[in-house]
């Protein structure tokens, strides 16, 4: 006999031909193993992360408005689940994983409890190096956003391999993880987060008077001279 559902407080009761009366066992339970997602999903801008393990390596950074759905192996459903997160900044409905507040860079772990009490706990697990925030609409010279993101307890102006990873100067965008826009895609696309379709200044001086941008729609790596108006978003590391 093999157990298929879950329980608690349970017997088993056994009685063999000739016997007057059944045995019982004393209480026991059954525990359901765990195993990770099918899949990763970042459903704003289509993207999967196979996965393997319990232990994931999406995301590496985080802002207030990302998101991403866990698939289920086997094509169940997220519905066939009950999900829950332990994190208080992390909510998860149906799967579908968001971050409401500002993250830590403590390890997050989502689980997903068979509502049939049948096959694993689906759980994944991800720890944040990186926390993004920006000024919203307004606009600064490179000296004024270096001043407000060091204002900013703990935040900095990100370099440019921190907002995307490239190999030439106007990189089409490759996804994949461990910088900004390579794990999330076109963050203009997370309406919640309000980011700009605008550029964004980066750490990296080109020459003097002038440092690098960063396209945060397209990954695009321009320069400006510090005088510009440009767009602010600042990174603490966790």
């Amino acid at each position: 006999y093999t157990a298929t559902t879950a329980g608690t407080n349970l017997r088993a009761t056994v009685r063999l031909g000739g016997w007057s009366t059944a045995a019982q066992s004393g209480k026991y339970g059954i525990i359901l193993g765990y195993e990770a997602p099918a899949s990763i999903n970042t459903q704003v801008n289509a993207y999967t992360f196979t996965q393997t393990s319990e232990e994931g390596t999406f995301p590496t950074t985080g802002f207030t408005g990302a998101t991403f759905t866990i698939v289920p192996k086997d094509s169940k459903s997220v519905t066939d689940y009950t999900w829950t997160s332990d994190a208080s900044w992390v909510s998860v409905t149906d799967g579908v994983v968001k971050f409401t507040r500002t993250g830590t860079g403590d390890k997050v772990t989502i689980t997903g409890t068979p509502t049939s009490s049948q096959g694993n706990i689906i759980k994944y697990s991800f720890t944040l190096k990186s926390w993004f925030i920006h000024s919203g609409s307004t606009r600064m010279s490179w000296s004024d956003a270096n001043t407000y993101c060091s204002s900013q307890s703990g935040y900095s102006l990100p370099t440019i391999a921190q907002m995307i990873l490239r190999t030439n100067h106007t990189a089409t965008l490759i996804r994949g993880t461990g910088a900004l826009l390579n794990e999330w895609g076109m963050m203009t696309r997370y309406t919640s987060a309000r980011f700009s379709d605008n550029t964004y200044w980066s750490s990296d001086q080109l020459s003097s008077g002038s440092h690098n941008n960063v396209s945060l729609r397209y990954g695009g790596v321009y320069f400006s001279s510090d005088s510009s108006k440009i767009n602010v978003v600042c990174r603490q590391g966790l």
